[in-house]
């Protein structure tokens, strides 16, 4: 790209942030940049994520995947919603280079999953954060008299929108994945017991039934022996374009 074609994009991407900005969709951008971020650094982890990843990420692909790939209409024709997905996206796809991705590490393993790891957090932090201020702003907005009805009342005067037990789900997973990783590594350690320790903590007080099951199955799939065999193969292991320096030719 020339320097000219970059400062016109550049002037273009600033544009959209400002009616982003002045419109409230600063949590948009957050959401979709999450989920941009997740599906980039669960292919990471899994080994799966191609060298110019960077070239070939779109908005269609991660977050439209069960529309064939293609934003539906009403996303298409909302101003506001593509302003938030192309910024975000151009923002993941221009972030600087960071060791968990293919060789940038050059071969230091407990480098690249040390980075994946803190990056994993840091996202979903800042995702988490994201959606509780626009909980905030939102009850803020809301009368005190819809505060006080029963359904929707209750709902609102909820801290946070978040599930805690899925927010725990998903940080123990990472700390598994991180643990497991260690342990393809050469650094031995018990991350099944960790992981189950975790896994029986949960507390399934929100939506009991559907947690409840949740828990359960991850429980039996850190206690049958067979069920244990296969976690093992699925997680501890590392990405070949972690332990080498350079990506081989065919």
């Amino acid at each position: 790209m020339s320097e000219d074609a970059m400062r016109r994009k550049m002037r273009e991407i600033e544009a959209r942030a400002q009616r982003l900005n002045n419109s409230g969709g600063s949590t948009s951008v957050e959401v979709t940049r999450y989920r941009l971020w997740s599906h980039v650094l669960t292919a990471a982890r899994a080994g799966t994520l191609a060298p110019t990843w960077r070239d070939t990420l779109t908005v269609e692909a991660v977050l439209y995947s069960d529309e064939g790939g293609r934003r539906p209409p009403a996303a298409a024709a909302s101003t506001g919603h593509c302003d938030a997905e192309d910024l975000a996206l151009y923002e993941v796809a221009t972030s600087p280079v960071a060791d968990w991705e293919p060789h940038a590490a050059r071969g230091d393993w407990r480098r690249a999953l040390d980075a994946w790891y803190r990056a994993s957090l840091e996202r979903f932090d800042a995702y988490e954060d994201a959606q509780n201020r626009n909980w905030a702003e939102l009850r803020d907005g809301i009368s005190p008299q819809l505060l006080r009805t029963p359904i929707l009342g209750a709902a609102l005067r909820k801290p946070s929108p978040l599930d805690p037990f899925m927010s725990t789900f998903h940080r123990d997973h990472l700390g598994a994945l991180y643990r497991a990783g260690l342990a393809a590594g050469g650094e031995t350690n018990d991350w099944i017991g960790w992981y189950r320790n975790r896994v029986e903590q949960w507390d399934t007080t929100g939506d009991q039934q559907n947690n409840a099951g949740l828990k359960q199955a991850v429980l039996t799939s850190l206690t049958d022996p067979q069920s244990i065999i296969e976690q093992r193969n699925e997680m501890e292991k590392l990405p070949d374009y972690w332990t080498t320096a350079h990506q081989t030719s065919n």
